[in-house]
């Protein structure tokens, strides 16, 4: 037993440890490439005295109903009692920003071991989960919530998670559409490595600049000296920010290389192997469309949840909530970067039908029909989420994004400059692009009829492409117009603009008088604006919070954008 106890303390200690070897490190090679750094004020923002309502602030955001740290409290306790130990507590945490000192009965941590297989055989089957004291966590939160004000500025807009106003699906949707086609026989070699961070959220020196990450100017060619500036920039990374790379996890994907020069970049990185899909940001990384096969491990969670449950008494109204609380959430994330297979949302809701009228029994039928359980409840129905109708309204956001030419998300970015070229949104053909590209922009039709332009300055409308008359773009409803009017198809609309009025070249053309006829208001010393249709600031279309369309008035939708262009 004592063995088996060493082992588990050595393994974790080597995993979590700093063990990175000592020796001196000159940063002065980054500032060519860092983008900004901290001025005077924000340096005196992020060091100024912590105040006991910061203090109160972090803890309230805890969540309540965490595991018990082991002092044996959960932060329910703090905010309750906080008018008789808050004094105290706010006097711990500012002692420790003062001094930089934490008592260790404070910094101790429980380290729960969660087996990550159905039978675990080795040390690295278990997940460390680490359980906090309060106190601890409010000190992080802290320091979170300060440095939440620059982190846009310091981190590359390459790295989206955790920071605030970007999405890390921009990656997942950037990844699709680099790998698409990926094993077509046309194309030329191409190869592709997954690099895995062993425990990158653990282990991490974090003095290290996390931006160096786009320091490298990797070639786009895959020959064997490629493969060595990879992976002697990972070792140098690892060897700067403590962050190891997890051979076990890594792969290179190779498409239609030859077997010898595969051989030697697989010999050089030291990675396996791999083949698509494979596990990406938590959902599959595909080339071509998405499976029924590929949403396996979704289809398989939400069977088990539901066998969890199995052995619960539980009533029809105790099961109706557990679908609208957990069983309809946990498609949520692939919902918002993949249009899900038909096949898939039938074997979902089937399910969850199943669960709703039969229980744990496995007798009994459907009263009513899953369409008329998705309804709002004001038209009859119990207000279940569609799986469909959610999926279409959170793909959606990704559009509204690139209407919104949103400077925040390197998948828009990447779409204007490759996709689109010179066309918009509205008359990009779908010709090219991944699967999920080409499905999502069938959407479009639907967040077309909430968008409502409003012309300004004219320095962002394209006069031919763009929606800002109601008709639609100029350039299908009037092909000819760039070749009689001068004006090239990617002219902006202030061509046609002076001084807030409309001024267009005098034609006697009957499409020119056509256009010139239905001209909108503009607004003077404004710019251009995209709003939404209906009142309130949201769009308004056939769903209501993710329920089945029912009726032909205007419910909103799931849900609601911000900003504009």
């Amino acid at each position: 037993m004592n063995e088996v106890t060493e082992e588990f303390v050595s393994y974790f200690k080597t995993l979590l440890g700093g063990t990175r070897t000592q020796r001196d490190i000159s940063l002065d090679f980054l500032r060519p490439v860092i983008n900004h750094c901290l001025s005077q004020e924000e340096s005196d923002a992020l060091c100024a005295p912590i105040t006991e309502n910061e203090i109160r602030d972090a803890i309230i955001d805890i969540t309540e109903d965490s595991a018990l740290s082991p002092d044996g409290y959960t932060s329910a306790f703090f905010k309750a009692s906080w008018s008789v130990v808050g004094h105290e507590v706010s006097a711990a945490v500012g002692e420790f920003f003062r001094s930089g000192k934490l008592l260790k009965q404070i910094n101790a941590t429980l380290l729960v071991l969660i087996p990550k297989v159905q039978m675990p055989s080795q040390v690295s089957d278990y997940r460390p989960i680490s359980c906090y004291n309060i106190i601890y966590k409010t000190i992080t939160k802290i320091i979170v919530k300060r440095m939440q004000i620059v982190l846009d500025l310091l981190i590359d807009h390459s790295q989206n998670a955790f920071v605030p106003g970007r999405s890390i699906s921009d990656n997942i949707l950037l990844a699709q559409e680099l790998l698409a086609g990926y094993n077509q026989t046309r194309l030329p070699p191409r190869c592709t490595i997954k690099v895995d961070l062993q425990k990158a959220y653990d282990s991490g020196e974090w003095d290290f600049l996390l931006e160096v990450l786009k320091l490298f100017n990797f070639p786009a060619r895959a020959d064997i000296p490629s493969i060595q500036v990879i992976k002697n920039t990972l070792s140098e990374f690892a060897a700067l920010s403590g962050l190891k790379v997890n051979p076990n996890k890594s792969q290179i994907i190779l498409s239609r290389a030859e077997q010898q020069d595969k051989q030697q970049m697989i010999d050089v990185l030291g990675f396996q192997e791999g083949s698509l899909p494979v596990k990406y940001l938590g959902v599959p990384l595909i080339s071509s469309r998405l499976k029924i096969a590929d949403c396996k491990p979704l289809i398989n969670k939400l069977g088990s949840r539901i066998a969890g449950w199995s052995h619960l008494n539980l009533s029809f109204a105790g099961r109706a909530q557990l679908i609208k609380s957990v069983l309809s959430t946990l498609h949520s994330y692939r919902a918002s970067v993949f249009i899900l297979p038909k096949g898939v949302i039938t074997l979902l809701e089937a399910k969850m039908r199943k669960f709703l009228w039969q229980g744990s029994t496995g007798r009994g039928h459907a009263k009513v029909a899953w369409e008329q359980v998705c309804r709002p409840k004001e038209e009859g129905g119990l207000g279940f989420r569609s799986i469909l109708v959610m999926n279409k309204a959170l793909m959606m956001k990704h559009l509204w994004k690139l209407v919104q030419h949103d400077s925040k998300s390197i998948w828009v970015a990447w779409i204007l400059q490759y996709r689109l070229h010179n066309n918009t949104l509205w008359t990009f053909n779908g010709s090219t692009g991944s699967c999920g590209w080409k499905k999502m922009i069938k959407l479009r039709s639907i967040l077309k009829s909430g968008l409502l332009y409003h012309v300004g300055s004219g320095n962002t409308f394209k006069i031919w492409q763009d929606i800002w008359r109601e008709q639609g773009p100029l350039c299908i409803s009037h092909p000819r117009g760039p070749t009689i009017t001068g004006l090239p198809l990617d002219s902006l609309l202030s061509r046609v603009l002076q001084h807030g009025q409309w001024n267009w070249p005098a034609q006697s053309d009957i499409d020119i008088m056509e256009i010139i006829s239905y001209l909108p208001p503009v607004r003077q010393n404004t710019p251009d604006t995209i709003t939404w249709r209906h009142a309130s600031g949201q769009f308004f279309c056939p769903f209501h919070n993710g329920a089945a369309p029912a009726t032909d008035k205007l419910c909103s939708i799931a849900w609601t954008p911000t900003g504009q262009v």
